[in-house]
């Protein structure tokens, strides 16, 4: 079923059509947005004028007819601080209910809280535990806390970037007195939330909310190289966060506007946003938090259409990764096959890889996807498959991990990584030596059953003499020489160890 929310928002009006899926999943269409800063003038003057009601319901037509031409079955809108704070908010949502034809929800802090919570649910991957939402907006910020997809405990604080701008900052660049009155702001505001989330004590923080996504952005930007298609499961210490502060708040508009990766429409804004941000999570006392891409409007989605199957915790990343397999995947039974085989493999050899659980994960959803690009064309299959991972936004993957998956899979038929290859490139030594070794593992694997028979049922793993021994179990398994002799020359450059194969059918190219 195809839907449509529109999103009435402090900062922004914002439009996301998506089609909802059997399993709970969504699957964005259309995104679009209308920048109008609507927070602050209620903050000045605590109404909405005129000439600012005329410019939301022009708005508000034109994304609700985008909307209505993308084929949704079902439309539906919210309105946020904004609108329910306006003296004349009435008013305004019966003209922007008259203007487009839908129905307009005015929900309050704790509900935009609960769905922000849900739509983080089906988006970021956290260990078990407790976790702590930070939806940041224009004209509030929003906390909850819990596990899985309900929270436990919500709260909403007006403390959103357009209001303490307006309330705050008299002067561009901001003054050590500007900054002084926006962390005094914050504290008061926070006083009576604090305890109640220590005393919860929730593991983990993940941020949401666009200020809170530009400042992620901001703040793990690269000059250069292989960027993701999106930051979701970034994770930002608050380290780099005070750092991205100190250099935005010192700062002109014209200084910032030159600054790379800095967008116009967030500009004006984004140190306000920073020392915001910067001071919640000092005051909570979390040391790192993780962004998230998706957040109300997914979880308005999936609240009235799709919560009953949604996937989350640490069934978010098998639920993606089994998606995908099924949308493009033509070799299923052979793709579980090779990862049996290559999760036996890496625990016969932890001795000689190094590598931990969250490395045999990795190996087998790499495992699971490497015949993806099938699904586009034979010839080259390994590459489309690298350019799936690299740009689905499979959920629950941070950047690294993306790109890790992608070097794997792009190189699984060599064994090899070439290090010129972007997302490998992208990544930092350690994470390039992970990518080396599964890709080499998965090989290996991937060798025993080219043939797509799963005819090799398993291969022992032994240590003689200081070498690998690796021994095809199975009915008459049979493995071409290119296939046994790539695998070997990966083993050697990988690990350092010599690979042999003992009682395997080897049949020569011809």
């Amino acid at each position: 079923m195809r839907v449509s929310i529109l999103d009435l928002g402090s900062n922004s009006f914002r439009l996301l059509v998506a089609d909802v899926t059997s399993e709970g999943a969504i699957q964005p269409v259309l995104r679009a947005r209308e920048f109008l800063h609507l927070g602050s003038e209620v903050a000045a003057t605590g109404s909405l004028p005129e000439d600012a009601i005329e410019r939301a319901v022009g708005a508000a037509i034109h994304l609700a007819g985008l909307g209505h031409r993308t084929g949704a079955e079902v439309s539906t809108a919210v309105a946020t601080s904004a609108i329910r704070d306006a003296s004349n908010g009435e008013e305004i949502v019966d003209r922007l209910g008259a203007a487009t034809g839908m129905p307009i929800r005015v929900i309050d802090g704790q509900e935009e809280a609960r769905l922000s919570f849900l739509g983080v649910a089906s988006s970021i991957a956290l260990p078990a535990g407790s976790h702590l939402v930070l939806d940041l907006g224009g004209g509030s910020l929003e906390l909850a806390v819990g596990s899985g997809a309900t929270p436990e405990w919500t709260d909403s604080a007006d403390l959103g970037v357009s209001r303490l701008w307006a309330e705050c900052v008299a002067s561009d660049p901001l003054t050590p007195e500007d900054a002084r009155r926006l962390r005094d702001r914050v504290r008061s505001s926070l006083d009576p939330i604090v305890p109640q989330v220590r005393q919860l004590d929730p593991q983990w923080c993940v941020s949401v909310g666009e200020p809170n996504r530009a400042l992620v952005q901001m703040a793990t930007r690269t000059s250069a190289g292989w960027q993701a298609p999106t930051l979701n499961q970034t994770w930002m210490s608050a380290t780099e966060l005070g750092a991205l502060r100190d250099r935005l708040v010192p700062r002109s508009l014209e200084q910032r506007l030159v600054i790379p990766g800095m967008k116009r429409s967030r500009a004006e804004q984004l140190p306000t946003a920073a020392v915001i941000a910067a001071e919640v999570l000092e005051l909570l006392g979390f040391e790192r938090t993780v962004v998230s891409y998706w957040g109300l409007r997914e979880g308005a989605i999936l609240d009235a259409y799709g919560e009953a199957e949604l996937a989350f915790g640490e069934d978010l990343r098998p639920a993606a990764v089994l998606r995908m397999e099924r949308l493009f995947s033509p070799h299923a039974v052979h793709d579980a096959h090779v990862a049996g085989l290559a999760t036996s493999v890496f625990e016969q050899m932890r001795g000689i890889h190094q590598l931990d659980d969250s490395d045999a994960d990795l190996l087998v959803y790499a495992s699971r996807l490497h015949t993806i690009g099938m699904g586009v064309g034979f010839r080259g299959y390994h590459r489309y498959a690298a350019y799936l991972i690299e740009n689905s936004e499979i959920r629950g993957f941070g950047p690294r991990e993306i790109a890790l998956l992608a070097s794997v899979v792009r190189f699984h038929r060599s064994g090899v990584v070439a290090s010129r290859y972007p997302p490998f490139d992208s990544l930092d030594e350690e994470w390039q030596s992970r990518a080396r070794r599964l890709a080499a593992i998965l090989h290996m694997a991937d060798a025993a059953d080219r043939g797509l028979d799963q005819s090799v049922e398993s291969i022992d793993v032994t240590m003689k003499n200081g070498e690998v021994v690796a021994r095809f179990e199975g009915i008459d398994p049979e493995v071409r020489r290119e296939w046994i002799d790539s695998a070997e020359v990966a083993f050697r450059q990988v690990f350092g160890v010599k690979l042999s194969f003992d009682q395997v059918k080897v049949v020569d190219s011809f």
